[in-house]
């Protein structure tokens, strides 16, 4: 491991996002670094945690799409910005603990491709990016694979059209079963045609279709009915990299991953994860900061967990973070 690239997607967050970067700065790696966050709400005042306050020091900020926030999206706008030779993703709410977290990451790479967390989620379990590092070399050979298949695509207006909106699962597509005179499924192509290894979504053409369950142990997918063309199928990013480097034949290490479940909520809604022991997820943290997007309960859970992060920070920058936010929200008012 020559260098590693740090990538962080970065939205709406304030105290997050400086949390997680006070982190990675606090800790180190202990081989050459480097931090590139992707701001996937570009024009929105919280990425001013970092570029307002001595935190972004030596960190590289790029602006994400403002048509396409998805964080999966985000790491493969920051890659394209990355020249380590191995590429560590985190999400906002994740960050290393303890001095020497990142030893264990070094140690495994002499023997393993892309180690990280294997989490259940409801999409199937899979290598977790919060917490997890991935060689160059199976990112470059998944480009190959994606751009040998691009002939399915995936297309979120066409389970409107279909009728399907209400499953639990977005829809894949062939590019040729597009209707000509759909606007948006059009719009979508073109949208999701950019995804990278992060966020890919053109994973089908028969013949692995018909291995795919054999591949990702999900076997709860069925075609649309009448209409074999289509699939029902969604990824979460990050997803289709760790099943991508499985059945391509990279070294895949598991590594161990303690669930801290929220109360009352075994096998539900986790409270947090640490990986290695020595590197934590706050699952929904990011999230928490956007009341639409999560119920009134686990919110109020969350942010207690993100104001006793938020506390460990230098009180000089909380002071600077906090005028920011004030600034901001009074100007939101008007």
């Amino acid at each position: 491991m020559r260098k590693v690239s740090i990538i962080i997607p970065h939205y709406k967050t304030w105290r997050w996002t400086a949390i997680c970067i006070n982190a990675f700065k606090k800790y180190g790696t202990l081989i050459d670094s480097e931090i590139i966050v992707c701001n996937n709400s570009p024009g929105h005042p919280s990425i001013k945690c970092l570029t307002d306050t001595e935190l972004g020091n030596g960190v590289k900020i790029v602006d994400g799409r403002k048509d396409f926030h998805s964080h999966g999206m985000g790491y493969d706008i920051a890659f394209s910005h990355a020249d380590g030779d191995w590429i560590f993703t985190s999400e906002t709410d994740s960050f290393p603990i303890r001095h020497g977290w990142f030893e264990p990451y070094i140690i495994a790479s002499v023997d393993h491709d892309l180690i990280g967390p294997m989490v259940p989620q409801s999409s199937g379990s899979y290598i977790h990016p919060a917490g997890a590092i991935v060689s160059r070399k199976v990112l470059d050979k998944a480009k190959e694979w994606r751009d040998a298949h691009k002939d399915w695509v995936f297309v979120p207006g066409a389970a409107v059209t279909l009728g399907v909106a209400s499953w639990p699962y977005h829809v894949v597509m062939r590019d040729s079963s597009v209707p000509p005179d759909n606007e948006q499924m059009r719009k979508d192509v073109e949208l999701w045609r950019d995804c990278g290894s992060w966020q890919e979504m053109r994973s089908f053409d028969h013949d692995s279709l018909q291995s795919y369950t054999t591949r990702t142990g999900i076997t709860n997918f069925d075609p649309v009915p009448g209409v074999p063309k289509y699939i029902k199928i969604g990824y979460e990013a990050g997803q289709w990299l760790s099943y991508f480097a499985k059945s391509g034949g990279f070294r895949v290490m598991e590594a161990p991953c303690n669930i801290e479940w929220m109360p009352g909520l075994h096998g539900k809604k986790a409270a947090q994860s640490t990986v290695f022991d020595c590197f934590r997820h706050v699952w929904c943290g990011t999230v928490s900061n956007l009341p639409n997007d999560i119920s009134a309960s686990v919110r109020v859970f969350k942010l207690q967990q993100q104001e006793n992060e938020f506390a460990k920070l230098e009180a000089s920058v909380r002071r600077k973070i906090l005028e920011l936010e004030a600034t901001w929200d009074k100007t939101a008012t008007q």
